[in-house]
């Protein structure tokens, strides 16, 4: 993998050129804030001179300040839209078709990026990792496809939810996962099907009652233990096949889990299921966005993004895939 100095050199030598152009595009839309606050701060206050206007009965003073109120109320509404539309429409579509892709080249020439793409909802779903109710949908972006090694994957961001109504009749929506969901493909078909889950129950209760819970949890399969207290503290492991699952699970590949959890600091969701590897990696936050607030010219913006790309590319060796141990 690349290194920070390299990753460094290349912002100076290849990014740089086409950052500025997309600050000069920055720098106008906060122009264009700027602005927009200089003509809307003074409208909020041409009403108070209403008070202090001729001899007005209580019921007149009540009827301006009614009036102000509602005065100030759209004033603020119409500066927040055009202020958000503003913001909205600071999308340059070049920052992905020109530096993501060029970042992502950085880090792999033979990769593929569309940034238009995501990984398919039945993909998803393939991995078993989350429940569904009828009606999931989906959105994502910046797909990724390759191969490291003997090992092929994918990865997007990705966002699943359920929409449903409620008792009153308004639509509600159920966010299922949002962040990066990769899978990887392998030689040989598993027999059964083993899920990794982060072990939320033993953290928030401890390890005796979060195991007990944990246990009560059937639609993954079976509660498997393993001897390791860093790896349990956590993650929870379900399996149809316990034999299967300590098979798949081996030391080494449990101190990698460890370490990927550790490095990424995110909570992670493992399914091995059929020929496959799925892991889904939540995030708070919309990846590989730009907005009005960051200049593309910090490197440190630019590090962030290469980060992210890179623990999702890295999966392949941080968990070392392909020595196929299963196999």
């Amino acid at each position: 993998m690349k290194t920070l100095d390299e990753l460094k050199a290349f912002f100076e030598s290849d990014l740089r050129p086409d950052l500025q152009d997309l600050e000069s595009l920055r720098l106008k839309k906060i122009k264009k804030t700027r602005t927009l606050r200089i003509i809307m701060l003074p409208l909020i206050f041409i009403p108070v001179g209403l008070l202090g206007i001729g001899h007005m009965t209580g019921e007149d003073i009540f009827n301006v300040i009614i009036f102000q109120f509602l005065y100030i109320v759209a004033i603020v509404i119409t500066w927040a839209l055009m202020h958000s539309r503003i913001f909205n429409s600071y999308r340059p579509p070049e920052f992905k078709t020109v530096i993501m892709s060029r970042i992502v080249k950085f880090i792999n020439p033979e990769l593929k990026y569309d940034p238009q793409k995501h990984i398919s909802i039945k993909d998803y779903l393939d991995s078993r990792i989350f429940y569904h109710g009828r009606s999931t949908y989906d959105t994502g972006d910046d797909l990724v496809t390759g191969s490291i090694g003997k090992t092929n994957f994918a990865f997007s961001e990705i966002k699943s939810y359920e929409k449903w109504t409620n008792s009153k009749g308004n639509e509600c929506e159920t966010t299922f996962f949002h962040g990066l969901f990769f899978f990887a493909d392998f030689n040989k078909r598993f027999k059964g099907m083993t899920f990794i889950l982060p072990s939320t129950k033993v953290r928030r209760y401890g390890k005796v009652l979060g195991n007990y819970f944990h246990s009560r949890k059937k639609n993954y399969g079976e509660l498997v233990k393993l001897e390791d207290p860093r790896f349990e503290k956590e993650f929870v492991v379900y399996s149809g096949d316990q034999i299967e699952a300590r098979y798949i699970l081996s030391t080494d590949l449990i101190k990698r889990i460890c370490d990927y959890r550790k490095k990424t600091q995110k909570d992670i969701h493992i399914s091995f299921v059929n020929n496959r590897v799925h892991v889904a990696v939540s995030y708070s936050y919309n990846l590989f966005e730009i907005n009005l607030n960051m200049s593309l010219l910090d490197f440190r913006i630019i590090q962030g993004y290469f980060e992210d790309m890179l623990h999702a590319i890295g999966i392949v060796e941080d968990l070392n895939l392909n020595t196929r141990i299963w196999n």
